[in-house]
């Protein structure tokens, strides 16, 4: 069962990574259970990789979670595939939710329930003291088009400059909550959090796209 889980959890990293940009219905929140916090982890993004090929910007971002809160969380401990992308022209426009596009990248399917016993189990889990940050070993990619020039932008080209970026991830792999006696065995060790995160804006820049060759669109 653990090596089914973790071939499950395998596809979801490299799988993730697909950029192909669509519109899909915004996935279902998994934080219903009232025992979630929806307040205490910040996440912060960071530009690991940044390239423009035949239009298309892509992004590999770095993630890192913070826990603000006076007690410990309990964070599922490897990212998970954002399922909106937030761009607005300042820090001020974000904060005022004055965003330029909205996207919904492609969302694969989260894995079913799974039992991991009376203790966060450490390949799958890690444990944030107050203030102690945190980020995992794989990143996430997005994706989007953009226009050369100052004409009218498509549904999803955008123009060339400074722009801010947010992301929304999930946080639990599973289909739904884990059971509230999952949640009360897990106390001792800290608060499990399973609600989705809006990253906290992050300026970067949309360079005018130029006219590469097919092998640097390849590496």
């Amino acid at each position: 069962m653990r090596l089914l889980l973790v071939a499950t959890l395998l596809f979801w990293f490299y799988g993730a990574t697909d950029t192909q940009v669509r519109r899909v219905p915004r996935p279902k929140d998994l934080s219903g259970d009232p025992a979630a916090p929806k307040e205490g982890l910040e996440l912060t993004t960071s530009i690991a990789r940044q390239e423009l090929c035949q239009g298309t910007m892509g992004l590999t971002l770095r993630l890192s979670y913070k826990n603000t809160t006076d007690h410990n969380l309990i964070l599922f401990k490897y990212n998970l595939a954002a399922y909106q992308q937030k761009v607005s022209r300042s820090v001020e426009a974000a904060d005022a939710e004055d965003y330029e596009w909205v996207l919904y990248p492609t969302i694969l399917s989260v894995a079913e329930p799974h039992n991991f016993g009376d203790e966060p189990p450490t390949e799958f889990f890690v444990i944030l003291k107050p203030g102690e940050s945190y980020t995992p070993i794989n990143d996430v990619n997005v994706s989007f088009h953009v226009v050369q020039g100052k004409g009218e932008d498509s549904e999803d080209d955008r123009q060339a400059g400074p722009h801010v970026l947010q992301i929304n991830v999930r946080t639990w792999l599973f289909t739904a909550d884990p059971e509230a006696e999952t949640r009360a065995r897990w106390r001792p060790f800290g608060t499990l959090w399973t609600a989705p995160l809006l990253s906290k804006p992050m300026p970067f820049r949309i360079d005018e796209p130029q006219r590469p060759s097919m092998s640097d669109c390849n590496k």
